[in-house]
């Protein structure tokens, strides 16, 4: 008998352990999919330069935003392990120059004024094209249909051999519909 239990009782350990992996999420988020926006955000960083009659002056800049954000539905399973991971991803470059370039992004979604939540994703290095993953759903506070608003708030820390610059920069509001009953 006791060979049999320790055989048994590893086997039935796994198998529970995967089984609640595979279950939990769905009870967490009331069924097999989830209710999310989807989308991306990309921009240009660049750092201008002006020469000055005795110094060289460098400048941050955004330039050419785009936001694409739609409804959709995935996986609970795949939501809740999003979550480990981060759900809202930024793509980081370094750049190859003595000159430092950082930029810190902060979404905030918001419902009638209200702030519903602040999620900071990070910062990424470099100029050139940018892109951002976006990923909303119950855990952002997206937990009603309606109108919300997304802004994205951007700080830029520029470092050079000579001087250091910073900015902030704010992109929005940027309204979207939430339809948790969109089918996808």
């Amino acid at each position: 008998m006791n060979k049999k239990l320790a055989i048994i009782l590893p086997i039935g350990i796994v198998g529970l352990v995967i089984a609640s992996m595979l279950i939990v999420p769905m009870i967490i988020y009331g069924g097999a999919t989830v209710p999310v926006v989807e989308g991306t955000l990309s921009f240009d960083c660049t750092q201008s330069e002006s020469l000055g009659l005795s110094t060289e002056s460098l400048t941050p800049g955004i330039s050419n935003v785009q936001i694409v954000l739609e409804n959709n539905r995935i996986s609970a399973i795949n939501y809740g392990y999003d979550g480990i991971n981060g759900r809202n991803q930024i793509a980081d470059e370094n750049p190859s120059t003595d000159i430092s370039l950082e930029l810190s992004i902060v979404l905030v979604i918001t419902k009638d004024g209200t702030i519903i939540k602040e999620i900071d994703i990070g910062a990424m290095n470099g100029e050139g094209l940018h892109e951002v993953t976006i990923l909303f759903g119950p855990e952002e506070g997206l937990d009603e249909a309606g109108t919300y608003e997304l802004t994205i708030k951007i700080t830029l820390d520029l470092q050079t051999p000579g001087t250091d610059l910073s900015l902030d920069i704010e992109l929005g509001p940027f309204a979207f519909i939430f339809d948790p009953e969109q089918e996808s």
